[in-house]
């Protein structure tokens, strides 16, 4: 199961539409991993609002925005259990196909962020236009998750 609605009835679910979540993103990268950036993001801000820059800036933050914990509010609102239960199914705990999100290991833990070089999130996000909002589940038959 791909999920890329799951944050439309929450409008604070995602960083590009948080500016709290934005700024305290931008301050953590430029005062702690990357402190050259202060300067760039000094020059992006400087060309407006409408800057194409600070546009795609905005658009890429989810790679960096653990929202997990709104993520899990929806599953539960929308009864996923229930329902995969009603078919004899269950969500698996560690995904066994595709990882949990773009950018992340295929056994990555719930809340681990996008670990991914400056060339791998420029391939995912301007080549292939990958929404870090998208989250994939597995399911599988209850029986079989119980032999695994």
């Amino acid at each position: 199961m791909c999920s890329r609605a799951w944050h439309y009835q929450r409008p604070y679910a995602l960083a590009r539409c948080n500016p709290r979540a934005a700024l305290e993103l931008f301050m953590h990268k430029c005062s702690v991993q990357i402190p050259t950036l202060n300067i760039k993001l000094k020059n992006v801000f400087a060309q407006g609002l409408r800057s194409p820059a600070l546009l795609k800036l905005v658009e890429s933050l989810d790679a960096f925005y653990d929202h997990d914990e709104v993520f899990q509010e929806f599953l539960e609102d929308e009864r996923v259990a229930e329902g995969a239960a009603r078919l004899s199914l269950c969500r698996r705990i560690k995904n066994r196909i595709h990882s949990k999100r773009f950018g992340v290991p295929l056994h990555a833990t719930d809340h681990q962020l996008p670990d991914i070089s400056r060339n791998e999130f420029y391939d995912l996000s301007s080549l292939c236009e990958v929404d870090f909002s998208a989250r994939f589940l597995e399911f599988s038959w209850i029986a079989e998750d119980t032999l695994w």
